[in-house]
């Protein structure tokens, strides 16, 4: 009989996290205030530190201090550093450990960014739905998303990051449909839509969708651990147990050391001890 993974969900966790890490969201490039000019502006008058230069310092020490940050930051905003000094308050924020307040401030920043500069304030709302994912909060995400998606349809990072919230959120269904759409509108763009995609299409009983889905990004991409270890737990779930063995072996070979190789090895031995 075909042994259920027990490390199904923590790959599906490992998905999700690989695909936040690799998106371009956090932190808000401070090129991209420069180039805008958003903020910076409302400065006033010459300080004692330049105003380009007092975000990247606030936003490194939100990285090492995030509590002399925060209080920067505050101070800053209080003297007239205007969006810099509001973005900064919100990563020092986040990096306390209170994600969900420094969502709701990046919500508050990148709604008035956007009524002055649409991009600028896109990508600040694309970090508070990311925020909010840290948060736990995946419906908060969806809300975020799903309100820029109104703004911008088809925003590439916004149905990605949708996905992701639906996912996280338990509605697989939804989550699907806006991988499928990113793939339409930006084939490629996302390296981990693909896993992500089978993983989705396993959970809603699309084995022979998913193996196929899988069988072609390993052509491509033959040494992937993630992309091993997610085929490993279809093939099980569909009865070939050699096949899933195969693939975690072969994960074990190729990187060893990765998280992935750690399910793979007690997958293996689960196989071992139900005489697999």
């Amino acid at each position: 009989m075909p042994l259920t993974c027990h490390r199904t969900r923590a790959t599906r966790l490992h998905l999700q996290s690989l695909h936040l890490q690799s998106l371009h969201w956090r932190p808000l490039g401070l090129a991209v205030l420069l180039a805008l000019g958003v903020g910076l502006a409302e400065a006033g008058p010459a300080k004692a530190q330049d105003p380009a230069q007092h975000y990247r310092d606030c936003l490194a020490q939100a990285s090492t201090d995030p509590a002399a940050a925060l209080a920067d930051a505050r101070t800053w905003e209080q003297a007239g550093g205007g969006n810099p000094a509001r973005h900064c308050a919100a990563a020092a924020t986040a990096a306390l450990g209170r994600p969900a307040e420094a969502a709701g401030m990046l919500e508050d920043l990148g709604r008035d960014l956007l009524t002055q500069e649409p991009v600028l304030g896109a990508q600040v709302m694309l970090e508070a739905g990311a925020t909010w994912l840290d948060a736990d909060a995946p419906g908060q995400a969806v809300r975020v998303y799903s309100g820029l998606l109104e703004l911008l349809p088809d925003l590439p990072d916004a149905l990605m990051g949708r996905a992701y919230a639906n996912g996280r959120a338990g509605d697989d269904r939804a989550a699907l449909a806006d991988l499928e759409r990113v793939e339409e509108v930006a084939p490629g763009l996302f390296a981990e839509a693909g896993p992500l995609q089978a993983v989705l299409l396993r959970r809603l009983g699309r084995l022979d969708d998913a193996l196929v889905l899988l069988d072609d990004l390993l052509a491509r991409r033959p040494d992937d651990a993630a992309l091993l270890l997610e085929r490993g737990i279809a093939r099980l779930r569909s009865g070939d147990e050699d096949g899933a063995r195969a693939d975690w072996q072969r994960l074990l070979e190729v990187a060893p050391e990765v998280p992935e190789a750690a399910a793979a090895a007690a997958n293996i031995a689960r196989l071992d001890a139900a005489g697999g």
